[in-house]
């Protein structure tokens, strides 16, 4: 993740795509860019090696602010929610969807490219196996990185949104699955609307500290939390 949070954003910014304002574009080829990127840095050899991407990676949600309007990328299950004011309330809309093996499209896609998608015993989620055998287990169907998964049918290619922006558009929220586990959208965006627009960092503090109490609550093992 450190790798394409230090690579995505010059990439993005320099692609053609960008430049001619095709921003959604842009993001899907960047973001493809980089995951080669990730690629060639783990076949490099073994001294030289930065990293080995063979069975690790990350999700990655994109938020571009440009010309009076959002532009979304998003590969994996990072989620990027929206708060519009309705009234006295705010009410939280979805922008992109999680990328779970066992989505229809994304089931069908890694079946026919020789991938398993299996929930294991003890386990609640589905994951992507090379067929017949106990590995990746890797739990989203797109990612950057995780090249064994990607032969068997996981993919790099971001889906996009792009909306006009209007007056009840209030904030934005951009969230690794830590969050999401625990939280809908709906609370997120409640959560989130209780604090002013000067305390957008104390918003996200309260926020990654209530995934974190209901993750304890849960007696569970403690999934990535990180939210902006």
């Amino acid at each position: 993740s450190q790798f394409v949070n230090e690579e995505l954003p010059g990439l993005l910014v320099r692609r053609p795509e960008f430049q001619l304002g095709n921003v959604e574009e842009s993001i899907v080829q960047a973001l493809l860019e980089v995951h080669e990127d990730l690629e060639g840095v783990t076949h490099m050899p073994y001294g030289k090696r930065l990293l080995d991407a063979s069975l690790s990676g990350t999700t990655c949600a994109v938020l571009v602010l440009k010309d009076s309007r959002l532009y979304v990328g998003s590969v994996g299950d990072s989620r990027v929610v929206l708060g519009r004011s309705r009234g006295s309330k705010f009410v939280a809309e979805e922008l992109v969807r999680d990328h779970k093996p066992d989505l229809a499209d994304e089931y069908d896609r890694i079946l026919a490219s020789g991938g398993d998608v299996r929930v294991i015993p003890g386990d609640v989620a589905s994951r992507i196996y090379v067929r017949g055998l106990h590995y990746p287990g890797l739990a989203m169907s797109r990612s950057l990185g995780d090249l064994e998964a990607h032969k068997v049918g996981c993919s790099a290619e971001a889906e996009t949104c792009a909306i006009q922006v209007t007056p009840e558009m209030k904030f934005v929220v951009l969230a690794s699955d830590g969050v999401w586990d625990f939280l809908t959208s709906q609370e997120v965006v409640t959560l989130v609307s209780r604090y002013p627009r000067s305390e957008v960092e104390t918003a996200a503090e309260a926020l990654c500290r209530e995934a974190y109490r209901r993750w304890n609550a849960n007696g569970s093992i403690i999934d990535d939390i990180t939210a902006i």
